[in-house]
C-alpha cells in the first residue's frame, strides 16, 4: 500500500493536442455526420425510394469530393456545410405526399417549423421577367400594404 498523502498534487497543464488526435477526432466526427445525413433522408423520405437513392448518391458524392482535403480551414467549411444540411434535413426540409384516392397531397413536417405567412404570388418566369425588366415590383414585394421603398 502506498501512501499518497505526503505526494504534492499539481494542476495538469493543457498539452497541446497530437495531430493524430486532432486527425481522428476530426474523422470521427465526420463519419458521425455522413451516417447522420444518411438516417436523416431514410427518416424523411420514408417510402419514396427514388428520393433516398438520390440523397445517398449525392452525400456519398459530396463526402469522396472532400476525402484528399488536408487544410484545416477548408476542413472546418466543409464540416460546417455538412451540419448545416443536416440541420435543413432535420429542421427544415418537408414532403408533399399525393393521395391517389383523393387526389390531394398531404404534407410531411419531419420537424420543419411552420411560419405563419401570408400565401406566395405564384407568376410564370415570363411575368416575373417582364415585371423586372419594366421596373414593376417584383414577387418580394408584391403585396399591395407594403411600401417598396421599405424593404
Amino acid at each position: 500500500f502506498r501512501d499518497f498523502s505526503a505526494q504534492r498534487w499539481l494542476p495538469v497543464t493543457q498539452a497541446p493536442i497530437a495531430p493524430e488526435t486532432a486527425f481522428m477526432a476530426s474523422a470521427r466526427r465526420v463519419a458521425g455526420l455522413y451516417r447522420g445525413l444518411l438516417k436523416a433522408q431514410l427518416r424523411i423520405f420514408g417510402e419514396d425510394y427514388e428520393m433516398i437513392v438520390k440523397g445517398y448518391n449525392t452525400t456519398r458524392s459530396e463526402f469522396e469530393k472532400g476525402r484528399d482535403v488536408t487544410d484545416p480551414t477548408k476542413i472546418k467549411e466543409l464540416l460546417k456545410s455538412a451540419e448545416a444540411s443536416l440541420d435543413l434535413l432535420e429542421n427544415g426540409l418537408y414532403q408533399a405526399v399525393k393521395d391517389e384516392q383523393s387526389d390531394q397531397y398531404t404534407l410531411k413536417l419531419n420537424g420543419a417549423k411552420l411560419v405563419d405567412q401570408e400565401p406566395l404570388e405564384f407568376v410564370s418566369l415570363e411575368e416575373e421577367a417582364s415585371r423586372y425588366h419594366n421596373g414593376k415590383r417584383s414577387i418580394k414585394n408584391a403585396r399591395s400594404d407594403v411600401d417598396p421603398a421599405q424593404l
